[in-house]
């Protein structure tokens, strides 16, 4: 199995990653992770602890989620989704940048959004599973939630009207030039 790396995005540690996709009449075979293939991408001794699945059907939207400490490894196991992360680190040179793109099952795609940006999908399919593989252990009050639509990122979301959650549907919008790093309460 093998993966490219295209690490030249308008976030800084944010890297797209194709793993080889092994396909005959029977469906396809994809090795989502394999320890040590990324390390070259993470700052020394990060390693994923936990991962989760999200089922979602269409028009669903789950975001824009993150923390300041958690790297992820994002990606589409079933389905189509839209993905966005948006950059909310003010130390970083990318600072306020955002980044999307479509992921599709059978592409072989994966994200790594890195720590101090939210990220948050769109299923355009039936459904989606997504799969979030995470540095840190999940702990319920300690992420960051940042309003979807809020229009100083200007995400060009496909949906117009998401099904959103009541936490999604409520979260603050993010007022770049009052806050300077919405990571650091």
């Amino acid at each position: 199995m093998s993966l490219s790396v295209n690490s030249d995005t308008p976030i800084d540690g944010l890297a797209v990653i194709r793993r080889s996709i092994f396909t005959d009449h029977r469906g396809y075979f994809l090795a989502t992770y394999v320890e040590g293939d990324l390390d070259h991408l993470l700052p020394d001794g990060v390693q994923f602890l936990e991962d989760d699945i999200s089922f979602s059907r269409r028009n669903v939207l789950r975001g824009l989620h993150g923390d300041e400490r958690t790297w992820k490894l994002v990606s589409c196991l079933v389905g189509e989704v839209f993905l966005a992360v948006a950059d909310l680190r003010s130390s970083s040179p990318t600072f306020k940048a955002t980044f999307h793109l479509q992921l599709k099952a059978e592409d072989g795609l994966q994200v790594l959004v890195p720590p101090g940006c939210v990220n948050g999908y769109q299923c355009l399919s039936e459904f989606a599973i997504f799969a979030y593989k995470q540095s840190c252990v999940y702990t319920p009050g300690q992420q960051l939630t940042v309003r979807w639509d809020d229009p100083s990122m200007a995400i060009p979301w496909p949906v117009e009207d998401p099904i959103l959650s009541d936490r999604d549907r409520t979260a603050p919008f993010i007022n770049f030039l009052s806050q300077p790093n919405p990571c650091h309460p």
